[in-house]
């Protein structure tokens, strides 16, 4: 089965604060006012420290670092210890930056000292006062590496950047002067997939890091970095942490945070790691006084200013000082300088949040057996145990449901009389859905009114505040449908994200972008989640192009205008004919042409899909392959494949309705014609590609029906009737009723045991059912003692079993009861929670279980796979 990437834009969330290039991360203008600065505890004891008293730096605590290599960042200094480069005077140490002699192998030269294997600390709050350099290209830091490389080279082992700072007093195209600090933590990945995270703070009244000492420090402990300027804490750090259930298995992250990656000593694999390393060891520090790089260099005024290095710059310190916490050694923890909002993200409502997330990836969460291409309706004609409602800072939405007859009928409209609000589809407090094993979001929308909204936002909650967090996509076009199909992995991954798919309480929020939402006026329908897979259940073909042969009116064509392009047919085994094209260059695409005869495939039902078998023998680095439906240009509508895997046939299915839904990547806002059709196949690799194709199709759900029947006036097959009775308080009986034959009349009297239909003896598979295949059945009630539930259950031994609760509450009149399969099957048993029903084994294919005192008749007891 082959996957497809959907064209969305992706976009970071409502911002509060700015992004900067380089290691710096985001920036935040922090008004102090609000606190009390607060000086590190007495339990912080002194246990190291230089005053760069006297007259030469101290070589017990500092060794000299010689090369011209750059930095790793392309620097263009050369490190050197000649004393005008470093040096000991009136009680502070100096690293100046000075130009170099012509012809030199770089164009300046300055200091840089490690006190590794003389001052190596683990945890601890380490204070560095000092007074920066200044001008386009100036780049000094004050930051630690690891001693050991416990966990491998750069970055697996760590970074800690205490102090840096770029280009301070340069004015950028805004006139703003330049005065951030940077704090940045380095871990992950290996270069260049190494990740980042951090924070700028911006010094108040617009003070100048370069015009006087400040003191700089971060308290570090197991699991948290603090970064202080002179006694503000401005940004935390913290290691990543799993969000697990009672039983201990993964369900996603509580908080985003540091994470590392290195070779697990037993396996010899290449692991992820979601805890304290790689800042659990000890770490040495670093002081230097760069010149340009990739970062200064590509930042505020870009390149180097010569001028502002002609007399030097110096980086000046006057102490740099190391505590331990005596509260425990062990941890560093028990010492914390903190503030208010210390731990929380910066939001409107927390604008001094001084949380930073990370970067850790996801981890990896166990899946539930779905059926492919299973749907969970949210809301389409009908409501569901999903509500409608608004979230508004000020003023409010209008929801309606409205009858707009046609393919919609009902729907909900949103009328935003605000411009801070946001609709949602949510269930009532306290119930949550697990959507592990799904695939997408969908949903249809209409804009009444755009009204001038910026741009559109959803969002899926788990909770709040566990989050998807916003995520941006196009914004839809008013006075259309447009339909929307969106990955769960992308909700999952998104900046900030902390979405736990097994917990989903809200799956739907959407808004007009925050700020300019009044008179936007929206419906909304066919809210779903949708497995992966073919969602039609069986199948039938109703358009087949190509298989050994092109049928009907169909034929090859291209478009090739520079000659990239060729087709043939070849020979391929067992498969008969094949086709083969080769790309060679950048332009042109290679087609199915039915022109001779355009199809109309406006009529084809929901869940349609084109299919095809593919064989990628080669493609260059980075091409990407469009797979495309052609009414004449522009009016083309396109999507991309995953065409990673190469040397293996494999199946591509694409929903027609998806594909139709996504413009013209080429000539954005065109779409594909659904009636007239003239290239029903068209592939276009980006560049260079050599690719095979088989049995190329349109298929259609075959919903025929097929009704597996369990009990009507009797039992089928190799059904019996049977009861878990441990007290006597379950009896059924056969009973005639008028027009119905026989019906079961099922009488619990307590509170234990339950009543079912047993196939043990020949059990059933229903693993190859559709996802519309539901468990149909007739029922009475008779009569029910307060507050008593009636659950449904699928059985393949205890405790395999899923269950539902379903509305009992009417009395005393034959209702229809009809429960999707896939949705049974994919909740878990209430009474010992995370064990399913095994549906390639349903011994038990039909229990009833009140809570209590309840009577109750049934009839028409089937299985409807449609």
């Amino acid at each position: 089965m082959m996957t497809f990437k959907k064209k969305i834009t992706h976009v970071f969330a409502l911002a509060t604060v700015s992004t900067l290039i380089g290691c710096g991360g985001a920036e935040t203008k922090t008004d102090t006012s609000g606190f009390d600065v607060t000086q590190p505890v007495s339990d912080w004891k002194l246990v190291w420290s230089d005053e760069f008293d006297g007259n030469a730096i101290n070589t017990n605590h500092w060794t000299h670092e010689v090369n011209c290599t750059g930095g790793g960042n392309n620097e263009r200094q050369c490190y050197t210890e000649d004393p005008s480069n470093s040096f000991v005077s009136d009680g502070t140490l100096k690293l100046v930056a000075l130009p170099a002699e012509e012809g030199a192998e770089q164009p300046y030269t300055s200091a840089r000292m490690v006190s590794k294997n003389k001052a190596d600390f683990k945890y601890g709050r380490f204070e560095i006062k000092a007074k920066m350099p200044f001008g386009q290209g100036s780049f000094p830091a004050f930051w630690m590496m690891p001693t050991d490389e416990v966990y491998g080279g750069w970055p697996h082992s760590g970074e800690i950047d205490i102090l840096e700072t770029v280009n301070l007093k340069t004015v950028n195209e805004d006139g703003v002067v330049e005065n951030n600090v940077h704090g940045t933590l380095h871990y992950g990945k290996s270069w260049p997939a190494n990740d980042y995270s951090g924070a700028a703070y911006s010094l108040p009244d617009g003070i100048s890091p370069a015009d006087d000492f400040h003191v700089y420090a971060i308290e570090w402990q197991e699991g948290e970095i603090r970064w202080y300027v002179d006694g503000y804490l401005y940004a935390t750090q913290r290691a990543s942490e799993l969000k697990t259930k009672a039983d201990g298995e993964i369900t996603g992250l509580n908080h985003r945070g540091w994470y590392s990656e290195y070779f697990d000593a037993t396996s010899g694999e290449l692991t992820t790691y979601w805890d304290n390393s790689p800042f659990d060891q000890q770490f040495f520090m670093i002081l230097n006084n760069a010149v340009g790089g990739d970062w200064a260099e590509n930042t505020n005024d870009l390149g180097v200013d010569a001028a502002a290095f002609t007399d030097g710059q110096t980086f000046e310190i006057d102490y740099i000082r190391v505590y331990q916490c005596t509260q425990n050694t062990n941890t560093g923890k028990g010492c914390e300088t903190v503030r208010a909002a210390y731990a929380q993200e910066a939001s409107e409502e927390v604008p001094n949040g001084a949380l930073i997330l990370g970067k850790a990836p996801n981890p990896p969460v166990a899946a539930i057996p779905v059926a492919p291409g299973a749907v969970f309706d949210v809301f389409s004609d009908a409501d569901t145990d999903f509500v409608v409602g608004h979230y508004a800072a000020s003023g409010e939405i209008v929801i309606e449901e409205l009858d707009i007859g046609g393919d919609h009928g009902a729907v909900k409209q949103f009328t935003f009389n605000t411009d801070e609000a946001l609709g949602y589809f949510q269930l009532a407090p306290g119930n949550v859905q697990d959507f592990r094993g799904y695939a997408t979001l969908e949903f249809d929308i209409f804009v009444v009114n755009d009204n001038g909204a910026d741009g559109f936002v959803v969002k899926m909650d788990c909770v709040h505040p566990c989050s998807s967090g916003d995520y941006a996509i196009d914004k839809p076009a008013q006075g259309v449908w447009t339909s929307y199909s969106i990955l769960l992995s992308d909700l999952v991954a998104n900046n900030g994200s902390t979405l736990d798919i097994s917990n989903v309480n809200t799956p739907l929020a959407f808004f007009p972008t925050w700020g300019n939402q009044s008179g936007f006026v929206a419906q909304i329908d066919n809210v779903r989640i949708v497995a992966a897979g073919d969602s039609n259940g069986s199948t039938k073909v109703v358009a087949n192009f190509y298989d050994d042969t092109v049928i009907g009116d169909i034929i090859f064509n291209s478009y090739n205008p520079d000659g990239f392009v060729t087709a043939t047919e070849i020979a391929e085994g067992d498969r008969g004919n094949v086709i083969e094209v080769v790309k060679t260059g950048d332009t042109g695409n290679w087609y199915l042409d039915s022109s001779a005869a355009p199809l109309d495939i406006s009529g084809y039902e929901a869940g349609s899909e084109l299919v095809f078998d593919m064989f990628v023998v080669s493609a260059d680095v980075g091409v990407e392959l469009y797979i495309k439906l052609d009414s004449g240009w522009p009016n083309v509508s396109d999507i991309i494949v995953d065409s990673s895997t190469l040397g293996e046939w494999q199946e591509v299915r694409i929903n027609l309705q998806t594909l139709l839904d996504d413009d013209n990547a080429f000539s954005a806002g065109s779409f594909a014609d659904d009636t007239s059709i003239i290239n029903p196949f068209v592939m276009e690799p980006t560049g260079v590609m050599t690719v095979k194709f088989d049995n190329i199709r349109y298929e259609s759900p075959d919903n025929s029906g097929q009704q597996i029947i369990m009990y009507d006036d009797n039992v089928t097959g190799d059904i019996v009737f049977n009861s878990y009775n441990p007290d006597g308080f379950v009896t059924s009986s056969e009973i005639a009723e008028v027009d119905r034959g026989n019906v079961v009349e099922v009488v619990k009297t307590g509170g234990t045991g339950n009543w079912y239909l047993d196939s043990s003896a020949a059990p059933f598979d229903i693993s190859g059912y559709s996802a519309n295949s539901e468990l149909v059945f007739d029922m009475y009630v008779v009569s029910a003692d307060a507050g008593v539930e009636l659950y449904i259950k699928l059985d393949s031994g205890w405790p395999n079993v899923s269950d539902v609760v379903i509305d009992s509450s009417t009395l005393g009149e034959w209702q229809e009861v009809r429960i999707n399969l896939q949705t049974l099957l994919a909740d878990d048993n209430a009474f010992s929670a995370g064990n399913f029903a095994d549906a390639t084994n349903i011994i038990n294919p039909f229990v009833m279980e009140p809570t209590g005192v309840m009577t109750v008749k049934f009839d028409n007891i089937r299985y409807v796979n449609k």
